[in-house]
């Protein structure tokens, strides 16, 4: 089912009882307000300049997908289930417009384009996240992020202390602090250097590596165990406050060596080259020790540093190959 035009936009569609906005229905968008970025401050300008032109003249406009719609009246809808899975920025920018100026909330008749969309099956609703959303320059992998298995790690970190930024900057824009919050691209590449062996893969190409499919169905659609996600990230986090804290290395050698050194760290607990999730799920979190981190830290970047001890060289295959050899 499909409902398309323009209406007269009321504040309290996307507000709660308490007139603060209703964060549930932007769960489905992949991206959390963005601030004052460029297109922002244009949405912002364009409510306040209202020189005459309907503001859905000048704007994409929001698409909404719900579960059922149903006419109230021969005005309005009750909308079942409601998504806005793109237009989270215009939304908070009529928001913040009527917070700043309440007297126009009944003066301002200007009207905003909507989209409600009932998807047939789940598949549809992926495809038109995709499509409303592939309008802009989002990477695929934030594309990504709106497959369930990214809520799930959201919902499972957040009760161990972690936010996982599913929605990129939701959790920025809500004070959490950035020590506890892991990006999307942060825990791609911690699972891949663990899981596929591949910590060069994670330091030279941080923003492409969810874009590769087989790569992306493994870490994220085979039958992983949530708490795998958490133990390889709580052993990332506690290598990268040692590589920062103990004042050896700069910070472009702490970017180098912070992959190896979790690849690592699993292998010679392990003694394998290889670890599988299995493996992962059934180490105590607590079995890495200070200690063993700064032994393995000092391992690797003497490999690193023989090797010419650059970027490149940590984004080369030569380091991963030596680290291999000594289990076989």
């Amino acid at each position: 089912m499909f409902k398309f035009g323009s209406w007269a936009f009321d504040p309290s569609i996307i507000t709660n009882g308490s007139d603060t906005l209703e964060q549930s229905i932007f769960e489905s968008n992949i991206r959390d307000y963005q601030g004052s970025v460029v297109v922002n401050k244009e949405i912002h300008n364009t409510l306040d300049q209202n020189n005459n032109i309907d503001f859905w003249w000048l704007n994409n406009g929001i698409t909404i997908l719900a579960s059922d719609i149903s006419p109230a009246t021969s005005k309005s809808l009750i909308i079942t289930e409601p998504e806005i899975v793109n237009g989270l920025q215009t939304s908070n920018e009529i928001y913040n417009y009527f917070s700043e100026h309440p007297e126009k909330l009944v003066s301002d008749s200007r009207h905003v384009l909507v989209r409600i969309i009932v998807p047939t099956n789940e598949t549809a609703r992926d495809d038109i996240i995709l499509a409303t959303n592939n309008q802009t320059s989002i990477p695929k992998s934030s594309l990504r992020v709106s497959d369930s298995i990214h809520w799930q790690i959201e919902m499972f970190f957040k009760q161990r202390g972690l936010f996982y930024d599913r929605r990129k900057n939701h959790y920025k824009n809500l004070g959490k602090k950035n020590s506890e919050i892991i990006s999307v691209s942060y825990l791609a590449q911690s699972l891949i250097a663990v899981l596929l062996q591949k910590p060069n893969y994670s330091r030279a190409r941080p923003s492409t590596l969810l874009t590769n499919d087989d790569y992306y169905d493994f870490l994220y659609k085979g039958e992983i165990d949530l708490i795998v996600y958490y133990k390889i990230i709580i052993w990332a986090n506690r290598i990268k406050n040692n590589l920062r804290q103990c004042g050896l290395y700069n910070t472009s050698q702490q970017g180098d060596l912070l992959f190896y050194v979790l690849y690592y760290s699993f292998a010679r607990k392990y003694n394998s080259h290889q670890i599988s999730p299995n493996d992962v799920k059934s180490i105590d979190i607590d079995a890495l020790t200070d200690g063993d981190i700064a032994e393995y830290c000092n391992h690797i970047y003497e490999i690193y540093h023989s090797l010419g001890g650059t970027g490149k060289t940590a984004k080369g295959s030569q380091i991963i190959e030596t680290l291999i050899q000594e289990f076989k």
